[in-house]
């Protein structure tokens, strides 16, 4: 009976790191939406501060900048689920404005195509590295 019961338990507990684990996959796209929706404004302090984070960390490090704001997305919940997780355009959108997101995120896409072109044709795995 004990061992039933047991066994139960790890299933639940299997299910629920199943659920949270689609969950977390399946959030960013309902995060955004809820975040686009709501009149939330969130301002930036420098030109590009969520999207180009790394950059400004790397230059605070060398010490060329003072910047060392530790930035963290806001959560969102739905039902018993707290999430953090937006798509890419989230850090782009609060930087600067849609157009420039999706002027990006093309930037971004014909770089990566281009990168992916290059290793088929020499068939050199070097180009997406």
């Amino acid at each position: 009976m004990l061992y039933l019961y047991l066994e139960e338990i790890l299933i639940l507990h299997l299910f629920y790191k199943i659920d949270y684990i689609s969950f977390y996959f399946g959030c960013p796209v309902p995060s955004l939406n809820v975040f686009l929706n709501s009149n939330n404004v969130v301002h930036s302090d420098f030109i590009g501060e969520h999207t180009f984070l790394s950059f400004y960390r790397f230059l605070s490090k060398i010490h060329l900048i003072d910047f060392n704001i530790r930035r963290s997305l806001d959560f969102i919940k739905f039902r018993s689920l707290a999430s953090n997780v937006y798509t890419s355009f989230y850090r782009s959108y609060i930087d600067f404005n849609l157009p420039i997101t999706l002027f990006l995120t093309s930037i971004s896409g014909f770089a990566y195509g281009k990168l992916y072109k290059l290793s088929n044709e020499k068939s050199n795995i070097k180009y997406l590295l």
